[in-house]
Order: C-alpha cells, then sequence, then structure tokens
C-alpha cells in the first residue's frame, strides 16, 4: 500500500501537466506584429539601463548647378528628329520668272512684236538671243502632285494712221491679237533637286487686221497643239532654274478675207507632224 501511494502521485501529476500544456500546444505559434512606429529601437545592456539608437540624421541633396540645369533642359531635345526640309513646295504655289527663248531662226531675221496686255509665257522677240537682255517672262500655278500649269493670255491692240496733210482722209490701219493657251509640265522622274518633266501646249490665237479702206479686213484663227520636254533644279522650295524644249505636233489655221461687199475669200492650212525642232526656253521662277 504505501508503495502503490508514489505511483498514483505521479501519474496524476502527469496528467495534469498534459492537461496545462495542451491548449498552448494549439496555439498560433506566430506571434502578433507590433505596430510600426518611428521611434529608434531601444538597446538593452547590462544593468537594466535602456540607451535608445541614435537619430538618423537625413543627408541633403546638393543642387544643381546652373550648367547641370541646362544640360538636362537642352538633352530631351537632342533626341528630338530634326525638322524636314522639303525641296520642292508641298501646296499649290504661284511663281513668275524672267529668261531667254532661244529660237531656231536660220535666216536670222527680226520678226519683233508690240506689246500689249500680256501674261503668262510671251516672248517679244524671235532676234538672236543676247544674254544682256531677257526676252521671256511667265507665270506658273505648280499642284502638290508637282503638276504645273503655265498660262498664256495675249490681248493686243496695234494701231497706225497716215497723215496725208489734210488733202485727203487720214489712213489708220489696226490690228487686234487675241492668245488663250496654257503648258503643261508633268514631273517623269525626280531626283534629289533635279526634275526630268515631259511638256504638252494647247493654244488658240485669234487675228484681225483691218487695213485703211471698206471691205478689206483679214481674219484668221489658229489653233495649236505641241510636246516637249524639259529639265528643272530645285534650288530651294522657293527657286527654281529650268530650261525646256518645246516642238509643234498640230497647227491648224483658217484665215478669211474680204473682197468686196458682202463677199469673201476663206483658206484653211493644217500642219501634222511629231519633228523636233524645238524653241528653247532657259528660265528662273520664284515661288511664293
Amino acid at each position: 500500500m504505501v508503495g502503490t501511494m508514489p505511483r498514483a502521485l505521479l501519474l496524476a501529476s502527469a496528467l495534469a501537466a498534459l492537461a496545462l500544456a495542451a491548449p498552448a500546444a494549439y496555439a498560433d505559434p506566430t506571434p502578433a506584429a507590433k505596430p510600426a512606429t518611428d521611434e529608434p529601437t531601444p538597446t538593452w545592456v547590462t544593468g537594466g539601463a535602456k540607451t535608445p539608437s541614435p537619430a538618423t540624421t537625413p543627408t541633403a541633396t546638393p543642387a544643381a548647378s546652373p550648367a547641370e540645369r541646362q544640360h538636362e533642359a537642352v538633352a530631351p531635345a537632342a533626341w528630338m528628329a530634326p525638322p524636314t526640309v522639303f525641296l520642292r513646295p508641298q501646296d499649290v504655289t504661284i511663281a513668275i520668272g524672267i529668261g531667254y527663248g532661244f529660237h531656231n531662226n536660220p535666216n536670222n531675221t527680226t520678226t519683233t512684236t508690240s506689246s500689249g496686255t500680256a501674261s503668262g509665257n510671251v516672248t517679244t522677240s524671235s532676234a538672236p538671243t543676247s544674254l544682256l537682255a531677257p526676252n521671256t517672262v511667265s507665270a506658273r500655278v505648280r499642284f502638290p502632285s508637282g503638276v504645273t500649269l503655265e498660262p498664256t493670255l495675249v490681248l493686243k491692240n496695234d494701231s497706225s494712221t497716215v497723215d496725208m496733210g489734210g488733202m485727203t482722209m487720214a489712213q489708220t490701219e489696226a490690228i487686234t491679237t487675241l492668245t488663250l493657251g496654257s503648258v503643261v509640265r508633268v514631273p517623269l522622274i525626280e531626283r534629289g533637286h533635279t526634275d526630268l518633266e515631259l511638256l504638252g501646249n494647247a493654244s488658240v490665237t485669234s487675228y484681225k487686221d483691218d487695213p485703211p479702206g471698206d471691205n478689206n479686213t483679214l481674219t484668221s484663227t489658229t489653233f495649236t497643239l505641241g510636246w516637249g520636254v524639259g529639265a528643272a533644279y530645285w534650288i530651294t522650295a522657293h527657286w527654281q532654274v529650268s530650261v525646256s524644249a518645246t516642238n509643234p505636233l498640230i497647227n491648224y489655221t483658217k484665215a478669211t478675207q474680204q473682197t468686196g461687199a458682202g463677199m469673201s475669200t476663206s483658206t484653211s492650212t493644217s500642219s501634222i507632224g511629231a519633228s523636233f525642232d524645238p524653241t528653247v526656253t532657259a528660265m528662273i521662277h520664284l515661288y511664293n
């Protein structure tokens, strides 16, 4: 009896210890997170005294120098693409130019015309060309596609009067000329500053000669169609130098001559041929 009592006490003590340890075994082993604070973590030393960690001193960022600030401001621009420089006009533009006309005049004769109201491609003389005296002016309209119109408008009225000194009536002759037409320039090849162009031209001319006297007026109408080639060099998008060679293709003329009261005779002439007998012009134009 005496020997069994200690064993019973030991068993009871073991059961009591297991009962107390069971709740702690099933508890969450992860400790609760401490709230974050801005205070430094204290350091414990021997003797129980608590010494706080030294506060961290913020390091001031040095201010950028003026040269560095300028570099930062300019640096992004260095990565930007340079502006595009166009060699030719990109919009509808108008040009005016001056130059020389070199006509095929084997007889070396002079056929000078007087000026009236004119605009477009007008040549004032077919005499041998002098480089000191430009003889051709023109205006052009260029479209974004490169197609260029070179219109021609000539309105001219010439008159001459001969006074016989009062013995008879003065003799007056009047000549009227009207021309409408245009040259069309179509670029075929564009390479660098240079264009190779195909040219086409058409015009209609009305001519009337009323000499002294009655019932002797001469009227005529002429239709021409031509072709040619040209080369143009763009100095800039506003300045252009060009050389053109034009040839006749079709020429039709109908003339009517009065021979009396209510009487007249008519003559028609036509010419068709693809020949290369060019009229050469060299010009410089300024585009807006």
